[in-house]
């Protein structure tokens, strides 16, 4: 059972990411950065299973749970809308 003093330890024990105080730079800067933006995340899945695909957009798309249209506009956001099957070599 949780009570109000174990909740409070537990709480103590967290400390927070960031403070207001903090500067917090939003994307992707290195590996070793802590903080990576979704459009990275997304944006290197897509690529990812493209690779593994060799290619094979639709089956990426299929994979990736999201519409071969949606997915060549993904690509197009990224400037590798014309990329076709290079980006699985």
């Amino acid at each position: 059972m949780l009570t109000a003093e174990s909740h409070s330890c537990f709480a103590a024990s967290i400390k927070p990411a960031a403070t207001a105080g903090d500067r917090v730079r939003s994307g992707y800067e290195h590996p070793g950065s802590a903080i990576v933006s979704i459009a990275d995340v997304e944006k290197r899945a897509i690529l990812g299973t493209i690779r593994q695909l060799n290619g094979d957009k639709l089956m990426a798309a299929r994979l990736l749970g999201i519409g071969k249209t949606t997915l060549y506009r993904k690509l197009k956001e990224y400037g590798l809308a014309g990329a076709g099957k290079s980006i699985g070599n």
